[in-house]
């Protein structure tokens, strides 16, 4: 056997065991919309973004706690035991003790309002009893001491509020992080919505490069076909004599070359096939003995193309350009709160509180909160400033210098974006003239391929000019391939540059 039969029996041999491991495939008919719709629900890259819109809203929800009220609750008990002595008129050394027991029970609340508001409103009760000794003199030398023992009740209730008016008053650090969160909340949606709109740009992409694939198994088929055709003709022209080994020689060299591009366009569809099920599968071994086919027909539909109406859908939709507009926002809360930071400090502030005392805790408690037996407050005004307040100012001036380079980043992201349209609408408008040429020169190479095959038939022609002729056959119904996916492909690009891909695949997105 020839080197070259070896190598056809190699090349037939692994062509059947690939198309038996394809046959091994369930072959399951899909559609673009479904793709979509399977990407949205298991696409790890979108599942992943989800959570950062999550995690901005729990930062909002954290942000938002800092208006809770505080309670607190106590109950304390402090003992103190004495040692005393003392001496006599002779010099007699006497010691005492005494024991010392204090229970406090606490509670109020205290937190912050509106417009810088804060309060604080705490309550305490406590009990204090004892022993001790007082003096008992019997004579000018002598004297003894006599327990004593006590039990007191007290309650003091106080309210001190504080209300700033100028510093504070129409931003505080609270009411900004709120703020700021909102923003980063609305930015990490829309962050979310261009993700969104890469995922289902590349599903459309893989799926067309599938049809792209399979087809193009078809061509090589087609080719192949082609080829052995022309291998039997020339094997019974040299049978009678009619043609030199040489140019069965080339016949085989052709079908062995035509068999390898199938077998490289048959591992395409499989790489293809792994493509798509990355980007709409969660679980991809259960997809592994699933052969995906394509239900959409591959053609090429013409689209009005208006390039400034294109910009202006762009420059209103695209999700990027409205996350920097959203910064925009957060960045001017940060001028406003650092501005208002560099006024001073001025504070409406005020305190009152009432003390009781009692024989018991119900009427010390009847006491503070019905009767007015000992009350005192205040109310007044603060002010006080740092001299020149320069950190203030000059934090103010870097955020407004950070504006600055933010808005000259909008609008080079505007211009950016009327070029990528500007660059997608061309490509679209080239690759639909281009199905036109394709579509022309494959039917002229396959004229020239039966016009040759005629002349040799009469000796007028060679199976070298036929193999030429074959080859081009077979990459003129491939480019015609490649022009209309490409043609699809670019109309996918223009969607995702003007922003308008949900819209365009009727995906409505939604937040909480």
């Amino acid at each position: 056997m020839t080197r070259l039969g070896i190598i056809l029996g190699l090349v037939a041999a692994w062509s059947g065991i690939a198309w038996g491991q394809t046959n091994g495939l369930t072959e399951r008919a899909i559609s673009l919309d479904e793709c979509l719709e399977m990407a949205l629900q298991n696409n790890f890259t979108l599942r992943i973004e989800r959570h950062n819109i999550e995690q901005a809203r729990f930062d909002l929800r954290r942000a938002q706690t800092a208006y809770d009220p505080l309670l607190v609750f106590g109950l304390t008990r402090a003992e103190n035991t004495g040692l005393n002595q003392t001496f006599d008129r002779s010099g007699n050394r006497s010691e005492s003790s005494s024991r010392n027991t204090v229970d406090t029970l606490q509670y109020g609340i205290s937190g912050l309002g509106p417009m810088g508001f804060e309060y604080s409103v705490p309550v305490r009760f406590t009990r204090s009893f004892g022993d001790g000794y007082r003096y008992n003199v019997l004579d000018l030398n002598t004297f003894t001491f006599v327990p004593v023992g006590y039990d007191e009740y007290a309650a003091r209730l106080n309210i001190e509020m504080r209300q700033p008016l100028l510093r504070n008053f129409a931003v505080d650090g609270v009411r900004r992080t709120i703020q700021v969160n909102r923003k980063l909340l609305k930015m990490s949606e829309h962050q979310y919505e261009a993700r969104l709109m890469e995922v289902m740009t590349l599903v459309e992409l893989a799926y067309y490069e599938l049809i792209f694939a399979r087809e193009n198994v078809k061509v090589q088929e087609q080719a192949l076909k082609l080829a052995e055709k022309l291998l039997d003709n020339n094997r019974k022209s040299f049978n009678v004599g009619s043609m030199a080994i040489l140019e069965v020689h080339r016949a085989e060299s052709l079908v062995a070359s035509t068999r390898a591009d199938l077998l490289a366009a048959q591992q395409l569809v499989k790489v293809q096939e792994n493509v798509l099920k990355n980007l709409i599968t969660k679980d991809l071994p259960e997809w592994k003995q699933v052969s995906l086919a394509p239900s959409e027909p591959l053609m090429a539909v013409p689209q009005a193309l208006d390039v400034r109406e294109s910009w202006r859908t762009g420059l209103s939709k695209r999700p990027d350009l409205a996350q920097l507009r959203v910064d925009l926002e957060r960045q001017d809360i940060d001028i406003r709160y650092f501005k208002n930071q560099t006024l001073p400090n001025l504070n409406l502030v005020g305190s009152y509180g009432r003390d009781a005392l009692g024989t018991g805790f119900e009427n010390t408690w009847s006491d503070l909160h019905f009767r007015d037996k000992a009350v005192d407050y205040y109310y007044g005004i603060e002010l006080s400033f740092p001299w020149g307040r320069r950190e203030a100012k000059y934090r103010l001036a870097q955020e407004k210098d950070q504006r600055l380079q933010k808005e000259l980043i909008l609008q080079k992201l505007q211009q950016d974006i009327l070029v990528q349209i500007d660059d997608a609408i061309e490509a679209v408008k080239t690759s639909y003239d281009r199905i036109a040429a394709t579509r022309q020169a494959a039917a002229f190479a396959q004229k020239v391929l039966e016009s040759e095959e005629s002349l040799m038939r009469v000796g007028m022609s060679t199976s070298f000019m036929i193999m030429q002729y074959q080859r081009d056959l077979t990459a003129a119904r491939s480019e015609e391939v490649r022009a209309i996916v490409d043609y699809n492909k670019n109309l996918a690009r223009l969607a995702q540059a003007e922003g308008s891909t949900l819209e365009r695949r009727k995906i409505k997105l939604q937040f909480k």
